[in-house]
């Protein structure tokens, strides 16, 4: 039976050993990458303007897309609450 040629390169690789707690301070020093402020005008928009049918089906998804745009829920509800079906 042949052996595996990658375990012999793992066995000749030095541990990595982290601390987690410096590996936790790590990760929260680390900046957030920058959103462009139109991608969040454009994930508030598309919500803005979503018909009754697609917010039935992508409302979640929506809101997703937003918050990864680091829209705040409050943008969102916003957002929501002046979607044309709502314009009386």
């Amino acid at each position: 039976m042949a052996s595996d040629p990658t375990a012999d390169e793992d066995r000749d690789r030095p541990a990595i050993r982290l601390d987690p707690d410096e590996a936790l301070r790590a990760l929260l020093k680390a900046e957030p990458e920058p959103i462009d402020p139109q991608v969040k005008k454009a994930a508030l928009k598309r919500i803005r303007e979503a018909t009754d049918e697609e917010m039935a089906v992508f409302a979640d998804r929506l809101r997703e897309d937003a918050l990864k745009a680091r829209a705040t829920e409050q943008e969102i509800r916003e957002a929501e609450n002046t979607q044309p079906r709502h314009e009386a």
